[in-house]
């Protein structure tokens, strides 16, 4: 996964795209970054929420500071830190705007972050029936948006398809190393 995004970023420096990449990155590799996407983000973007609260991410946490030995020791000034920073890294990463009151951004994948995206869904997902990911929230669209735009014809050079309503596989056809290069 490194040589993608020091690829993207080498020929990009900084841009929304390789923004979205270290999103993606930082995610997986990242236990409360995950899990504060997964409960508090993604719920507020797919819901229709405008915006996010520093006390909300903060009760988030306080409910995970209750089932987490690590976190029960955190004071409550530490928690609304860690709720403010990352609210502000969210900023950063161009998925939200606002200085006081944070405003969900909704970003559209382009073409070239679509594929991206496919193949990195392949890379860290290990079940075999993609549909079953916990991960799929993050292509920032439906999962029928996210099936119907997958089988488009443009796509068929960089993945195969095996889609049977309730099963979904996806075959990359070019190694992860050069997506990047193959589609600029």
């Amino acid at each position: 996964m490194g040589t993608l995004i020091r690829n993207m970023l080498t020929s990009e420096n900084i841009t929304n795209d390789s923004l979205l990449m270290l999103f993606w990155n930082a995610s997986f590799n990242n236990d409360l970054f995950n899990y504060l996407n997964s409960n508090v983000y993604f719920p507020y973007f797919y819901s229709g929420r405008i915006s996010i609260r520093n006390d909300e991410v903060v009760a988030c946490l306080k409910d995970l500071s209750e089932r987490e030995l690590q976190l029960k020791e955190w004071a409550d000034y530490t928690l609304g830190k860690v709720a403010s920073k990352y609210l502000t890294l969210l900023k950063k990463l161009n998925l939200m705007e606002g200085v006081l009151h944070k405003t969900i951004l909704h970003p559209y994948l382009s073409d070239k972050m679509f594929i991206l995206y496919v193949y990195w869904l392949t890379a860290i997902e290990s079940k075999s029936n993609l549909l079953e990911s916990e991960w799929l929230k993050y292509s920032f669209s439906d999962k029928a948006v996210f099936i119907e735009r997958l089988m488009q014809k443009k796509f068929a050079k960089y993945f195969l398809l095996s889609y049977t309503g309730d099963k979904l596989k996806i075959e990359t056809t070019m190694p992860y190393e050069k997506i990047y290069h193959a589609i600029n």
